[in-house]
Protein backbone atom coordinates (compact mmCIF):
# COMPACT_ATOMS: atom_id res chain seq x y z
CA UNK A 1 0.00 0.00 0.00
CA UNK A 2 2.82 2.22 0.84
CA UNK A 3 4.52 1.40 -2.15
CA UNK A 4 1.60 2.33 -4.15
CA UNK A 5 1.24 5.46 -2.96
CA UNK A 6 4.63 6.27 -3.37
CA UNK A 7 4.33 5.18 -7.53
CA UNK A 8 1.11 7.49 -7.84
CA UNK A 9 2.44 10.56 -6.32
CA UNK A 10 5.95 10.24 -8.23
CA UNK A 11 3.65 9.69 -11.14
CA UNK A 12 1.67 12.85 -10.38
CA UNK A 13 4.65 15.04 -9.47
CA UNK A 14 6.20 13.93 -13.22
CA UNK A 15 2.82 15.00 -15.01
CA UNK A 16 2.76 18.18 -13.35
CA UNK A 17 6.29 18.80 -13.79
CA UNK A 18 6.06 18.05 -17.65
CA UNK A 19 2.96 20.26 -17.60
CA UNK A 20 4.64 23.24 -15.45
CA UNK A 21 7.51 22.92 -18.04
CA UNK A 22 5.51 23.13 -21.27
CA UNK A 23 5.56 26.48 -22.94
CA UNK A 24 1.85 26.69 -23.88
CA UNK A 25 -0.07 28.96 -20.96
CA UNK A 26 -3.15 27.28 -19.84
CA UNK A 27 -4.83 26.83 -16.75
CA UNK A 28 -3.93 23.76 -14.34
CA UNK A 29 -5.51 22.07 -11.77
CA UNK A 30 -3.86 20.54 -8.84
CA UNK A 31 -5.95 18.00 -6.54
CA UNK A 32 -5.34 16.88 -3.35
CA UNK A 33 -6.45 16.11 0.52
CA UNK A 34 -5.19 18.85 2.60
CA UNK A 35 -1.61 18.44 3.61
CA UNK A 36 -0.69 16.33 1.42
CA UNK A 37 1.93 18.90 0.17
CA UNK A 38 0.16 20.40 -3.25
CA UNK A 39 2.20 24.19 -2.86
CA UNK A 40 5.11 22.64 -1.64
CA UNK A 41 5.36 20.12 -4.39
CA UNK A 42 4.76 23.33 -6.68
CA UNK A 43 6.92 25.80 -5.02
CA UNK A 44 9.66 22.87 -5.60
CA UNK A 45 9.16 22.51 -9.56
CA UNK A 46 9.00 26.04 -9.77
CA UNK A 47 12.07 26.63 -8.55
CA UNK A 48 13.66 24.28 -10.77
CA UNK A 49 12.39 25.81 -13.91
CA UNK A 50 12.47 29.21 -13.20
CA UNK A 51 15.41 29.46 -11.03
CA UNK A 52 13.61 31.86 -8.58
CA UNK A 53 10.12 32.56 -6.77
CA UNK A 54 8.60 35.06 -9.48
CA UNK A 55 5.14 33.93 -9.28
CA UNK A 56 2.07 34.82 -7.50
CA UNK A 57 0.61 33.13 -4.28
CA UNK A 58 -2.87 33.27 -3.04
CA UNK A 59 -5.50 31.81 -0.91
CA UNK A 60 -8.89 31.82 -2.08
CA UNK A 61 -9.95 34.25 0.52
CA UNK A 62 -6.40 37.10 -0.17
CA UNK A 63 -7.77 37.88 -3.60
CA UNK A 64 -10.18 39.99 -2.71
CA UNK A 65 -13.69 40.69 -4.44
CA UNK A 66 -13.42 43.82 -6.71
CA UNK A 67 -12.04 43.73 -10.12
CA UNK A 68 -9.10 45.69 -8.78
CA UNK A 69 -8.28 44.00 -6.16
CA UNK A 70 -8.13 40.76 -8.74
CA UNK A 71 -6.73 42.34 -11.43
CA UNK A 72 -3.70 42.84 -9.23
CA UNK A 73 -3.09 39.20 -9.46
CA UNK A 74 -2.67 39.42 -12.84
CA UNK A 75 1.00 41.57 -12.04
CA UNK A 76 2.69 37.78 -12.36
CA UNK A 77 3.40 35.34 -15.09
CA UNK A 78 2.58 32.47 -12.87
CA UNK A 79 -0.20 32.83 -10.62
CA UNK A 80 -1.07 30.03 -7.78
CA UNK A 81 -4.21 29.92 -6.34
CA UNK A 82 -4.53 28.10 -3.52
CA UNK A 83 -8.36 25.81 -2.40
CA UNK A 84 -9.88 26.85 -5.34
CA UNK A 85 -13.24 25.73 -3.70
CA UNK A 86 -13.43 28.71 -1.42
CA UNK A 87 -13.33 31.37 -3.98
CA UNK A 88 -17.14 33.13 -3.75
CA UNK A 89 -19.38 33.35 -6.51
CA UNK A 90 -18.52 37.15 -7.31
CA UNK A 91 -14.44 35.90 -7.08
CA UNK A 92 -15.44 33.41 -9.52
CA UNK A 93 -17.31 35.64 -12.21
CA UNK A 94 -14.23 38.16 -11.95
CA UNK A 95 -11.83 35.60 -12.21
CA UNK A 96 -13.71 33.80 -15.08
CA UNK A 97 -14.11 37.60 -16.81
CA UNK A 98 -10.17 37.96 -16.42
CA UNK A 99 -9.22 34.40 -18.12
CA UNK A 100 -11.61 34.61 -20.92
CA UNK A 101 -9.13 34.69 -23.47
CA UNK A 102 -9.39 37.73 -26.35
CA UNK A 103 -8.37 36.81 -29.91
CA UNK A 104 -4.75 37.30 -29.29
CA UNK A 105 -4.71 34.47 -26.70
CA UNK A 106 -4.02 36.51 -23.75
CA UNK A 107 -5.85 36.82 -20.86
CA UNK A 108 -6.23 39.73 -17.84
CA UNK A 109 -7.19 43.37 -18.40
CA UNK A 110 -5.64 46.54 -18.79
CA UNK A 111 -1.97 46.77 -18.16
CA UNK A 112 -1.83 43.01 -16.56
CA UNK A 113 -2.86 41.50 -20.11
CA UNK A 114 -0.54 39.03 -21.31
CA UNK A 115 0.16 35.19 -21.48
CA UNK A 116 -0.33 33.86 -17.89
CA UNK A 117 -0.29 30.52 -16.58
CA UNK A 118 -2.49 29.49 -13.76
CA UNK A 119 -2.49 27.07 -11.40
CA UNK A 120 -5.28 26.34 -8.69
CA UNK A 121 -5.39 23.91 -6.25
CA UNK A 122 -8.30 22.16 -4.64
CA UNK A 123 -9.07 19.67 -1.91
CA UNK A 124 -11.81 18.07 -3.80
Amino acid sequence: MIQENKNLREAAVEKLSFHLKNPGYFSILVLGESGTGKKYIIDQLLFEIIKEEKYGFYNAFEIGETECEIEKIFSKDIILIKNIEELSEKQQNILFKFLSTGSDGEIGLGENKGLKRIIFTSTY
